[in-house]
């Protein structure tokens, strides 16, 4: 069935649904599917909101639609502090192993020896190659990231 419904958005509404569409226009990467109008956007925004709150009462007919409204903007979702750090740090230890590869792979094909992991240093250690790439690369995303923010920045003013 194809039914239409003209739906009135309140000011308070109509003015955050014109911030949400002039963000997701600036950046629209955002989201999935480029939106070319407010009336897109918003029924984009509706029917993921409409799905979220039908999933959860089709898995739990008893929700109080106030406990959903608090699980939804409750950005403390499930995960413990401790359970965070311990991703946090798992990650880490898998970007370092990364970047040795990386460092290993630079240095197999500038010298030909498959075998360079085994002479590989400490990139934290100072004065050694893989410390001066390490420094090299840190700078190249410290200036992207510097890079990002000022475009951003600038974004907004305009």
């Amino acid at each position: 069935m194809d039914e239409r419904l003209k739906i009135q958005l309140n000011a308070e509404n109509s003015n955050k649904l014109n911030q949400i569409y002039q963000f997701v226009n600036e950046n629209s990467f955002l989201l999935d599917n480029k939106v070319s109008s407010r009336n897109g956007l918003a029924n984009q925004l509706f029917g993921d909101y409409l799905s979220l709150l039908g999933g959860k009462w089709e898995s739990n007919p008893n929700l109080f639609y106030s406990d959903f409204k608090k699980k939804i903007l409750n950005h403390n979702h499930d995960h413990s502090l401790d359970e965070l750090v311990k991703l946090e740090r798992h990650n880490r230890d898998l970007m370092n192993m990364i970047l040795y590869l990386t460092m290993d792979i630079n240095r197999s094909m500038m010298r030909g020896d498959m075998k360079s992991y085994e002479k590989l240093q400490s990139m934290f250690r100072n004065g050694t190659t893989e410390n001066n790439m390490y420094a090299v690369l840190a700078n190249l995303v410290y200036q992207d990231n510097q890079a990002l923010l000022k475009n951003h920045i600038d974004k907004e003013k305009t």
